[in-house]
């Protein structure tokens, strides 16, 4: 498939057969890494200083992505974690059944189709929303916030957006 290597560091903290990223890797999709070796990666990271934006594609091209799969209700046990090209998402709408409507809270799957939407790689963040029941939803409810956040030219247009989206 054309596009990003998109790979993920799993924390082991949820179920494993609910696990978005174990699906995504047994299709072929994603690929699991320790954490060392994504350090020279864009590291999708809710914690993370830095937004993600359309910017970010040359990056994301050039090192590839990669999503830290852990429990939100851990999330204190990872969110120390520094990474060289962390990069948070900017808010987008869940539609996973364990988080529904909680703005921010994505499945890991959630997150990287989020991050290849925004950067416009639509093909390949179709590709792995199809493998989820719920993940047409997603880019459903999230296409209207997706668009503005395409067209933003730098980190202080996506802040902007989002305080105007969610405030």
């Amino acid at each position: 498939m054309d596009g990003a290597r998109l790979f993920y560091v799993d924390l082991h903290q949820d179920d494993p057969r609910k696990s978005t990223a174990r699906k995504l890797e047994r299709a072929g999709l994603i690929e699991k890494v320790h954490m060392g070796r994504c350090m020279g990666m864009v590291v999708l990271q809710a914690s993370s200083v830095r937004v993600l934006g359309p910017y970010d594609r040359d990056l994301v091209m050039e090192r590839g992505l990669c999503a830290i799969d852990g429990s939100w209700n851990l999330q204190h046990t990872y969110s120390g974690l520094s990474f060289p090209y962390g990069r948070r998402l900017p808010g987008l709408v869940p539609v996973n059944p364990v988080n529904y409507g909680k703005v921010g809270r994505l499945s890991t799957s959630e997150a990287m189709a989020g991050a290849l939407l925004i950067i416009g790689l639509e093909r390949q963040a179709m590709e792995l929303l199809s493998r989820l029941k719920w993940g047409p939803y997603f880019y459903e409810m999230n296409s209207p916030i997706l668009e503005v956040y395409r067209r933003c030219r730098d980190e202080a247009e996506i802040l902007r957006a989002e305080a105007e989206l969610f405030s």
